[in-house]
């Protein structure tokens, strides 16, 4: 066959998907006719080669096209491709060295407004390695998802099922876009563009995955903190907190009013914090937090209690105290003050939380009504405000959540998000008998 016949015939088989068909004629096309091809014959080869899993040989065929043409596109993409499926994503990776040398071969060769590219998977995947020492790699982070183009990255989230046969949606690209670089804005202390890329993506997108939502709401208010705006920061971290009530969100409000001299409440938001369940080792910097509060509060009994309980905690890990809470206790412990044993330390430790609890002041009212739905509803206080509750708030048991009952309780910062701004709602709720 002549040259013209063989390519007809090669380029059919490869519009109809026929690889294996197609491959040994554009072999006999590179060997016999290489004088007569362009970039379609060399890319198309080394397409068929990728798509036969041939990783190898495609980036041998792609190398070799690009010494003849090294200004094909066509010839670029199956280049980096090929790159992609031999050394990104083949876990666990071998050789980090070599890896990260390919994800630089892939940038090098990439255009970021080509949807087609491999550049995105390669970037997501370099970045989840990074994610592992996110200290270390932060500023890394930051450079690699700048070079993606969120215009093409695909809105669509992807899903995949279980061995047990349970669905699992995963976030589009370009919500993972948006979540990784204004983290990455934060961590590199980029506070101000943070804040604008937060706002950016809340006027994008309207559906989220794995909350994403609120971790973006969460670093827009931590670097509204960072800035000095300690309001919007509380407005922010407690409609954070009314859907996700983690206690180390509470921590971080505790922090906020720390900053702004209001240690009463800071300690208050902080003990909420501690009452939550999580591993006292998690909780460390919560406990120094409180500490702080009191040493300011010259309640140095306390002060020193929660500092030892720090050291205690760091030293059954085998790591050296912690400087600030040695300080606190140098400072506040009176003279001949020796370290508790861990037992009681612990003990004293729920004592003072359950006596600072007992110290908030509880505010009597009756029930009004339920929602539809039956998870909350609202109680109006002698004071004669009205406070929203959830049932899982009320310590009594929810027989005794049923309207007309006369409760105590006490209030803690939450979010309405019908009137998108900071609200007080009741919580530790006991009916009166």
């Amino acid at each position: 066959m002549e040259y013209s016949e063989i390519a007809h015939q090669a380029s059919n088989n490869m519009k109809t998907q026929k690889y294996a068909l197609a491959l040994p004629l554009y072999e006999e096309i590179i060997s016999k006719y290489k004088e007569n091809c362009t970039s379609f014959e060399y890319s198309s080869y080394a397409s068929c080669l990728l798509k036969l899993d041939m990783y190898q040989q495609a980036l041998d065929a792609a190398h070799e096209g690009l010494m003849s043409i090294p200004e094909s596109k066509y010839l670029k993409s199956t280049y980096t491709w090929a790159i992609y499926h031999l050394y990104i994503k083949p876990e666990p990776i071998a050789n980090r060295a070599i890896f990260f040398k390919a994800v630089d071969a892939i940038i090098q060769f990439s255009k970021s407004n080509d949807k087609y590219s491999a550049l995105p998977l390669t970037i997501f995947q370099a970045i989840d390695l990074l994610e592992e020492d996110y200290d270390k790699n932060a500023s890394q982070i930051l450079s690699l998802v700048q070079r993606l183009n969120p215009v093409i990255l695909s809105r669509k989230p992807y899903s995949y099922r279980l061995p047990d046969g349970k669905q699992v949606t995963m976030a589009s690209h370009f919500e993972k876009y948006y979540a990784i670089r204004v983290k990455a804005l934060y961590e590199n202390q980029l506070f101000e563009q943070c804040i604008a890329l937060a706002n950016e993506v809340s006027g994008t997108l309207t559906r989220f995955h794995h909350h994403n939502d609120l971790w973006i709401t969460r670093l827009k208010a931590l670097a509204q903190f960072r800035l000095g705006l300690y309001n919007e920061c509380i407005a922010g971290l407690t409609a954070v907190l009314s859907k996700k009530p983690e206690w180390f969100i509470r921590k971080e409000i505790a922090e906020v009013y720390m900053a702004t001299g209001n240690y009463t409440e800071a300690a208050n938001q902080a003990l909420i914090a501690m009452q939550a369940p999580g591993d006292p080792l998690m909780k460390l910097n919560l406990y120094l937090l409180l500490a702080r509060t009191y040493a300011h509060e010259k309640r140095s009994r306390e002060a020193s209690l929660l500092a030892a309980y720090v050291n205690l905690l760091r030293r059954s890990k085998s790591w050296p105290d912690d400087v600030e809470a040695t300080q606190i206790i140098e400072h506040n412990a009176q003279a001949g003050y020796t370290l508790p044993d861990m037992e009681t330390a612990s003990q004293q430790l729920k004592e003072l939380i359950k006596a600072q609890a007992n110290n908030i002041p509880r505010i009597e009212g009756k029930i009004d009504f339920l929602l539809p739905h039956g998870k909350a509803g609202f109680i109006t206080g002698k004071d004669g405000k009205n406070y929203y509750f959830s049932l899982r708030d009320v310590t009594s048991g929810r027989n005794a959540a049923a309207p007309g009952i006369r409760v105590t309780f006490i209030t803690v910062l939450s979010y309405d998000p019908v009137k998108q701004k900071p609200s007080v709602k009741a919580i530790n709720i006991q009916a009166i008998i």
